[in-house]
């Protein structure tokens, strides 16, 4: 079953000034709602730091779904048996690194570039959420493909293309709140289907489809998975949604709290992209909505018991 070792937290990063010894990285406890920002007490303040090799070739990989490849195992995933056993194997003798692997980050202030120390300088939550995901995007070698700008009372971040990426002031800030998440092994079992051996997910109906289904899930390049159920308030509209949604419709849908974590969440990956999302829903079984950066994953919303309502949250992550 669900195999989920070590907690973290995706929540409003912060750089804590005047010695603070690290800034928090890492994923996201719980509890979507009422929780304001954190003060800045180092670690804890990350923005949900999907965790990456500082190697770009981890981003550099595209990431592709094999749906093709999945719907033909289908059959097999109903049956709860599948080819694959040496797949199966192989993935219990790495030891369920997925789990093990280190996602949080420590950096002193110092040592991050001039531009985002002048920027985390100020001590206002806005600069320092937004320095804080720049600096882990820096930490990755992302160092050309980031900006901030701060326009009137706002601070941006950017990509190299002048689009906005995140766009917070204090207020914003000040209401960003945290999830908890634990981190899903990424051991399988034997006879699970290639798109959970693979980390793809279904092709339907995602990852949690392989967790709930007792497959477990691998790693997808690079990429683990956290895991909430802790979600908070976030309802689907019963009047549908886009199959494809941009950015400003993405954020329409699920609140500019909700939306910033995961823009900044993104950021924190070295994602360049601005995020977007896609809905995926059958007549009957889970609804789901994507949320990639490019063709990178960050997150995936699930309502299982299509009541419209997120009871599941995963959210990409990448090891150090």
């Amino acid at each position: 079953m669900l195999n989920l070792k070590g907690s973290l937290m995706l929540a409003g990063l912060a750089i804590a000034l005047g010695g603070i010894p690290e800034i928090g990285a890492a994923q996201g406890k719980g509890g979507g709602k009422g929780q304001g920002q954190e003060k800045s007490e180092g670690k804890g303040k990350g923005q949900g730091q999907g965790q990456g090799q500082s190697k770009a070739k981890g981003q550099d990989q595209a990431v592709k779904q094999d749906r093709g490849r999945g719907r033909s195992d289908e059959a097999q995933a109903s049956r709860g048996t599948g080819g694959g056993k040496a797949t199966a194997s192989a993935a219990r003798e790495k030891g369920n690194k997925g789990a093990k692997a280190k996602f949080t980050r420590a950096t002193s202030v110092g040592s991050l570039p001039a531009s985002v120390r002048r920027v985390a300088s100020n001590g206002r939550a806005k600069n320092l959420i937004a320095a804080g995901a720049v600096a882990h995007a820096y930490a990755r070698g992302r160092d050309d493909d980031f900006r901030i700008d701060e326009v009137g009372n706002r601070m941006r971040i950017v990509n190299r293309k002048g689009q906005t990426l995140v766009d917070i002031d204090d207020e914003s800030a000040g209401r960003l709140g945290r999830w908890r998440v634990d981190v899903v092994g990424d051991d399988v079992r034997e006879g699970a289907p290639s798109f959970c051996r693979s980390g793809a997910g279904h092709p339907v109906w995602g990852r949690e489809w392989c967790i709930n289904k007792g497959f477990g899930l691998g790693g997808y390049n690079d990429y683990r998975w956290g895991r909430t159920t802790n979600v908070g308030d976030i309802v689907f509209p019963r009047s549908g949604i886009g199959s494809i949604l941009g950015t400003v419709a993405l954020a329409s849908l699920l609140g500019n709290d909700t939306f910033n974590r995961l823009a900044l969440h993104a950021v924190t990956l070295g994602l360049a992209e601005p995020i977007t999302g896609r809905w995926v829903a059958q007549p009957a079984g889970p609804q789901l909505l994507m949320v990639n950066s490019g063709p990178y994953p960050v997150a995936e919303l699930v309502d299982n018991d299509r009541d419209f309502r997120v009871e599941d949250l995963l959210v990409a992550l990448l090891p150090w």
